[in-house]
C-alpha cells in the first residue's frame, strides 16, 4: 500500500485534441493582440514616459537637457523587459503546449507585460481609452491571481480556492458597474497585497 506524500502533485494536466487546438488559437490571438496593442500605441507609450516619468526627473534647469535621454533609456529598458516576457511566453508555449498550466502561465506573462507597460499607463489618463486600459489591467490581474493558485497538476489546492478567482473576477467586473469600486479610475490599485492574499491557501497546503 502506497502513501500519498504531503505536498506532492499528480502528473501535469495535459491538453489534447480540441482542447489543445483551442488553446493554440487563443494563444496565437493573444500574441497578435499583444503586438498590435504595444506597437499600435507606441506613441502613447513615448508620451506617457515623457510626461509621467521623465518630467519629474528633469524638472530643474540643470537636468532639463537630459529629458530626451530619459525617454530613450526608459523606453529602451521597457523594450528589453517586454521582449523577455514575450519570448518567455512563446518559448513556454512552444515547449509545453500540451500542459494546461504552462499555457496558462504563458498567457499570464503576455497579460502582465501589457498591463504594466507605459502604453497602459498612458491610456489610463485618457477617458476615451481608459476602458481599454481597464480591460488589459483586469485581465493581467485576474490571470496572475488565478495562475498562482493552480498547481502543476492543473488543479486548485485546496480545491475550494477556485472561488477566490471567482471573487476577483466579480471585483474586476464591478469596476464597470460601480464607479466607487473602480480602482483604475481612482488610481488606488495596489495589486501586491492582493496577490499575496490570493496565494496564501496554496502556500499553506503545499507546506
Amino acid at each position: 500500500m502506497t502513501q500519498r506524500v504531503r505536498g506532492a502533485t499528480q502528473a501535469p494536466l495535459s491538453l489534447s485534441g480540441g482542447g489543445r487546438l483551442a488553446s493554440a488559437v487563443i494563444f496565437c490571438l493573444l500574441v497578435g493582440g499583444w503586438l498590435v496593442y504595444l506597437i499600435g500605441f507606441r506613441q502613447t507609450a513615448i508620451d506617457s514616459a515623457d510626461a509621467l516619468i521623465c518630467t519629474a526627473f528633469t524638472a530643474t534647469a540643470d537636468t532639463s537637457a537630459y529629458r530626451t535621454l530619459c525617454v530613450v533609456v526608459t523606453m529602451g529598458a521597457e523594450a528589453i523587459a517586454l521582449a523577455i516576457f514575450f519570448m518567455s511566453a512563446v518559448i513556454l508555449f512552444l515547449r509545453k503546449s500540451r500542459e494546461f498550466v504552462a499555457v496558462a502561465h504563458g498567457i499570464m506573462l503576455l497579460a502582465v507585460s501589457a498591463g504594466n507597460s507605459t502604453v497602459t499607463l498612458g491610456l489610463l489618463f485618457d477617458p476615451l481609452t481608459q476602458p481599454l486600459a481597464r480591460v488589459i489591467i483586469g485581465l493581467a490581474f485576474w490571470m496572475t491571481a488565478s495562475t498562482i493558485l493552480i498547481f502543476p497538476d492543473g488543479r486548485f489546492r485546496p480545491r475550494w480556492s477556485w472561488w477566490i478567482t471567482v471573487g476577483y473576477a466579480l471585483w474586476i467586473l464591478s469596476w464597470w458597474l460601480v464607479p466607487a469600486l473602480d480602482m483604475i479610475r481612482l488610481g488606488t490599485l495596489n495589486i501586491y497585497p492582493l496577490m499575496a492574499l490570493a496565494a496564501m491557501p496554496s502556500i499553506f497546503v503545499s507546506m
